[in-house]
């Protein structure tokens, strides 16, 4: 499924509760190259919020927010 207009991977984490949205969204950011991106969906404003603090304290850059339907959608890159 490609959301954002190239060949990112999707990690959907709209229904998880947090933590364990976190979690899972830390251990695929962990596995990227630098200078591959990640999209992320989450549900609503709340969960965008606290994974976009969360994302940017980790060090990496979030380089576009898109609302899909009732989700949003990250995409997420890792910093060389």
């Amino acid at each position: 499924m490609n959301l954002l207009a190239d060949s990112s991977p999707v990690l959907d984490v709209a229904c998880e509760i947090c933590p364990v949205s976190l979690f899972k969204v830390n251990d695929r950011l962990n596995c990227l190259s630098a200078g591959e991106s990640l999209d992320v969906i989450v549900g609503g404003d709340d969960q965008l919020r606290k994974m976009a603090i969360n994302i940017k304290a980790e060090g990496y850059r979030i380089e576009a927010v898109r609302r899909h339907g009732a989700h949003h959608i990250l995409r997420v890159r890792k910093e060389q």
